[in-house]
């Protein structure tokens, strides 16, 4: 990385949120990362050593930071005018992202959380969401970050904003999803799953809530009817945990209720802390629903006489008198993304890892495992892992979905986002 600097200051390209400690070495220095990871924006970044006051820079070196959830949302409404289309929330520019079924840019908006704070729609850059959900009841882009923000997903005009008594900052919610114009987050430091109905401005929407284990993380909603189930991966105690949704006739209270828990035999996170959560929990924890009250779940397993870390997935039958959990799906290393089919006959699942022929490029797989039936292998580049910041597709998709008619697997990172064609074994 150069020679002659003093660490002055550790510059990263985005700037992001860390703390970090480093230390010189004969030829460059060594630097150990603490990252907000619920918050923290996910892709590449470039890292350098600078002198104080804008002075020269050291050689950068490029890292890929995964996040935990997911940055990309697919509309699912058939005949609408945006249906399929993908939107991927940018944390490092502040910004959401639209793009075409064929992955052709569409525009951007600003996620206008910054209307909790001020009242007034966000007139640039707010880069502290840290989720992102389809309201396909209002049509609306939902983000979490200050407060859970809308905004016209053809428009991207603000429409409305809400806040959870249970905190007054982003640093409680880790995940956010919708359906049935109801928007829930998980709330890991207090324990809690919240919900409230999206409702136009000027109307105050009411957060209600209920306990959802040790350290719920990851959620995944779906519509039976008028009533909404939801799925939480409980990290702290690992557990799946599912509730249903339910709205009164005034249309703004809701009842949750929990319908039932099981116990998955993926690893604690806090047996994955500190010496190997980055060997393959970074991003980990993944729940999606599948037909007939059938549960995806994605989640690292430690293997304590190796200290490694693997990435399997279950699937679980929540039908009450016939809970069971499927035997594990081992998935390859460094599984970061989980998404369910449009038809939901399977899940994608997305994995990086260093190129064995080319250190510096990394091996993008997508992995197809269906319900019944052996896993297979759909799709695989070698890529340039500053492919996002260059203009260049496919990417390591932080923002990772599927096509409504399952042409595609969409591979997003940041303002750049990829179709890419996949092969799917016969049946």
């Amino acid at each position: 990385m150069g020679a002659g600097f003093l660490l002055d200051y550790i510059k990263t390209d985005p700037d992001m949120n860390y703390q970090i400690t480093a230390s010189l070495t004969p030829d460059g220095f060594d630097v150990y990362f603490g990252l907000d990871t619920p918050h923290t924006s996910d892709g590449p970044f470039d890292i350098s050593d600078c002198r104080v006051g804008g002075g020269a820079c050291s050689n950068s070196a490029t890292f890929l930071a995964f996040g935990n959830q997911n940055d990309s949302v697919v509309d699912p409404i058939p005949n609408n005018a945006l249906t399929g289309e993908v939107f991927t929330i940018d944390r490092a520019a502040g910004t959401v992202w639209k793009f075409k079924p064929d992955g052709t840019p569409d525009g951007y908006f600003y996620p206008n959380d910054c209307a909790y704070v001020t009242g007034t729609p966000c007139t640039g850059p707010m880069a502290s969401a840290v989720g992102i959900a389809f309201d396909e009841v209002n049509q609306w882009i939902w983000t979490s970050g200050l407060g859970f923000a809308a905004n016209d997903a053809a428009t991207g005009a603000w429409q409305t904003n809400a806040n959870d008594s249970n905190y007054t900052n982003s640093n409680l919610s880790a995940a956010v999803g919708a359906r049935n114009g109801i928007v829930c987050t998980t709330e890991p430091t207090v324990g809690m799953l919240g919900c409230f109905v999206a409702r136009p401005l000027p109307e105050t929407a009411s957060f209600y809530h209920i306990s959802a284990g040790t350290e719920p993380w990851s959620l995944a909603m779906t519509a039976n009817g008028t009533t909404t189930l939801i799925a939480v991966i409980d990290r702290a105690v690992p557990t799946l945990l599912w509730f249903s949704a339910t709205v009164d006739q005034t249309g703004t209270v809701i009842t949750l209720t929990e319908l039932g828990s099981v116990l998955i035999p993926f690893t604690p996170v806090s047996e994955l802390r500190p010496t190997n959560e980055q060997a393959g929990a970074a991003g980990g924890w993944y729940a999606q629903w599948l037909p007939g009250g059938i549960v995806a779940v994605k989640a690292p397993v430690l293997n304590a006489a190796t200290n490694a870390v693997a990435d399997e997935l279950w699937f679980v039958n929540t039908n009450p008198n016939s809970v069971a959990v499927s035997p594990a799906v081992e998935l390859p290393a460094n599984s970061f993304r989980m998404v369910a089919e449009a038809d939901g006959s399977a899940v994608d699942v997305e994995s990086a890892v260093i190129s064995l022929n080319d250190p510096a490029k990394v091996l993008l797989t997508i992995s197809r495992v269906p319900t019944t039936g052996a896993a297979s292998t759909i799709y695989t580049a070698t890529i340039d892992p500053t492919s996002a910041t260059a203009g260049n597709g496919p990417f390591v998709g932080v923002g990772f979905g599927t096509s409504l008619d399952g042409t595609y697997r969409y591979t997003c990172a940041r303002s750049q986002c990829a179709a890419v064609t996949v092969q799917i074994p016969a049946q």
